[in-house]
């Protein structure tokens, strides 16, 4: 079962614009390029094709391909003292490395309440297709009366399976665990219902239904599916002035893909797993106008509603990966 780390799906907080010094300015880090010998595609060693974890490592990026399907895109910033430093969720991570001939090692600790983690690779001739993230072709089938009652109804109960142990305020691993199956289930339903009939949108479908589908993407981590459903919420959030769900999504979708988030609603946990920060954001000066556009209130205001989360401090802020 694939599982997620569930800090990064996390919407919290910022408030007064006071930044930390790795965000001020991405200063002073002095890194070396990265060495041309890592670059390339690396299958992690012991895996089957079905149960895979596939890296393809350049100058800028590292791409992380899981069980066959595009996971994220990690920004790389160079090498320093002997190690590959890559941000994973927002946080600066070294990669200390080893070449064997076509096999390489990595370590790293991702957490400092964790051990460190050493993983062997071995250079694939054969770069994989799935590293190429496209949008999922859309059906065009009619749906009855009798059909469109049945789908409402059973996005509903997909909707409440969604929200349950999520309105938990102290979910531990065997509830992510729980929610990561479920996900699981909820996408492989959608990408089969939109190959067939189209975007779940409000005008066809209502409300409820279109909302529960957004949740599905939101909560997918699933890149195809995230850019099948960007356009559309786009196009809807300027027609009605209402763009949540889309900035929440787009916000997401970037920071996988290895960009900087638009609107600031996306926030990850610190490396000693303590503490908040806001990912890293492009033009903060015009967040907030940004922001207006789609009809959503100022960044300040939605931040503070979370700042109990994160023991009554304001999360840092992250302008540099």
């Amino acid at each position: 079962m694939r599982t997620h780390v569930a800090f990064f799906g996390l919407l919290w907080i910022l408030a007064p614009l006071c930044l930390t010094a790795e965000s001020a300015g991405s200063a002073t880090q002095d890194f070396e390029a990265v060495d041309a010998q890592l670059h390339g595609v690396w299958k992690r060693m012991g895996d089957s094709a079905e149960r895979s974890k596939i890296l393809e490592i350049s100058a800028t990026q590292c791409a992380v391909l899981i069980d066959g399907q595009l996971d994220r895109i990690d920004p790389v910033l160079g090498q320093k003292d002997g190690a590959l430093v890559r941000s994973v969720h927002g946080n600066r991570i070294p990669f200390r490395f080893s070449l064997e001939g076509e096999t390489l090692t990595l370590t790293a600790q991702y957490r400092q309440d964790t051990e460190p983690e050493t993983v062997r690779y071995q250079r694939l001739a054969k770069r994989p297709d799935a590293f190429d993230v496209k949008p999922i072709a859309l059906g065009s089938a009619a749906v009855s009366p009798e059909r469109l009652e049945a789908l409402q109804a059973e996005l509903a109960v997909r909707m409440e399976k969604d929200q349950e142990l999520r309105r938990k305020s102290d979910l531990g691993p065997d509830d992510w665990e729980i929610i990561s199956a479920i996900d699981q289930d909820n996408v492989a339903y959608l990408k089969q219902l939109i190959a067939d009939i189209g975007w779940i949108d409000r005008d066809r479908f209502g409300g409820d239904a279109s909302q529960a589908a957004f949740l599905i993407v939101q909560h997918s981590s699933d890149l195809p599916l995230m850019l099948t459903a960007l356009p559309l919420l786009e196009k809807a959030a300027k027609a009605t002035g209402k763009g949540g769900s889309f900035a929440l999504l787009y916000d997401r979708s970037q920071l996988r893909l290895g960009r900087k988030q638009r609107y600031g609603s996306q926030l990850g946990g610190s490396p000693d797993g303590t503490g908040m920060a806001l990912s890293p954001l492009e033009d903060p000066e015009k967040v907030d106008e940004r922001r207006a556009e789609l009809g959503m209130q100022p960044l300040a205001e939605y931040l503070e509603r979370f700042k109990a989360r994160n023991g009554d401090k304001v999360p840092e802020i992250r302008l540099e990966f």
